[in-house]
């Protein structure tokens, strides 16, 4: 706030709650009166400011979900083929065989 377009406003405005003797609590006060919460440092713990603080931890936790379910599938083994699956084997290796016959003719 120090090289703002509303700085010298503030500071005066502050010089002049402190010259009066007002608590800090006076001064937020005043300030949030005049300009909304945006001049507060940190969100308040009702409503939708709440969000704010429960936002970024539950995104931390998605996105370490979703590494995780990522890490787990690279590092998964290939699941081995089985004697029941040699019939869908034979059967591309016979397409296999014919596109190959095809493309020596």
């Amino acid at each position: 706030m120090m090289s703002c377009h509303g700085a010298e406003e503030g500071r005066s405005m502050l010089l002049e709650l402190v010259q009066k003797g007002s608590t800090d609590q006076q001064v937020e006060a005043a300030f949030i009166e005049k300009y909304g919460k945006v001049v507060v440092e940190k969100p308040g713990t009702q409503g939708f400011d709440l969000a704010a603080w429960v936002m970024p931890p539950l995104a931390l936790l998605a996105g370490f979900g979703i590494l995780w379910m990522f890490i787990k599938r690279i590092l998964r083994k290939p699941t081995p083929v089985t004697a029941g699956d040699t019939a869908v084997l034979d059967r591309y290796r016979d397409t296999i065989e014919k596109d190959m016959s095809s493309l020596d003719e």
